[in-house]
């Protein structure tokens, strides 16, 4: 018998967005509900869905208006660029299921003060939170066994990282 790894790429294809559902708020989805494709802009807060595996790359960039984010448990993923310029998000509490922040996720997100990384992160990838001014502490556990290049860059009232 041969047993299929599920596929937790961050990546949007081409037909992802052509079958894709939505959800109630506007938030599109691929049809399993496992992928966030897309937030909808004008969101000051959102909730993934529960069951959403991936965040996907870009699913929340230029979201200005964004504030606070609701990530389930059952989020592992990340993607690239993924809250890219959400000037308004504040913090973020990353749950305890994730294991990967992509590259530039939290890229230009002006407004967040703090972040919460749990044990279940094994990488940070390049530019994840840079220029996050505002960015005041953040704790990077024992999991973390990569953190990408320039991931720290411009965060200049950074004061502790643990």
């Amino acid at each position: 018998m041969k047993i299929e790894k599920e596929s937790l790429s961050t990546t949007i294809t081409d037909e992802e967005r052509a079958k894709a559902v939505k959800d109630e708020n506007g938030g599109s989805y691929t049809k399993d509900w496992k992928k966030l494709i897309y937030a909808p802009n004008e969101s000051t807060t959102y909730t993934i869905k529960e069951g959403t595996k991936v965040i996907g790359d870009w699913a929340f960039a230029g979201c200005k208006s964004l504030e606070s984010i609701n990530i389930p448990n059952s989020v592992k993923k990340i993607g690239e660029w993924a809250f890219d310029h959400c000037v308004s998000l504040e913090s973020i509490d990353i749950p305890n299921s994730v294991t990967n922040i992509g590259e530039s996720a939290f890229r230009f997100c002006n407004s967040l003060k703090y972040v919460n990384i749990p044990n279940s992160v094994n990488s940070i990838g390049k530019w994840a939170f840079y220029h996050c001014v505002s960015l005041k502490s953040i704790n990077i556990p024992n999991s973390v066994n990569s953190i990408g290049d320039y991931a720290f860059l411009g965060c200049r009232s950074l004061l502790s990282i643990n």
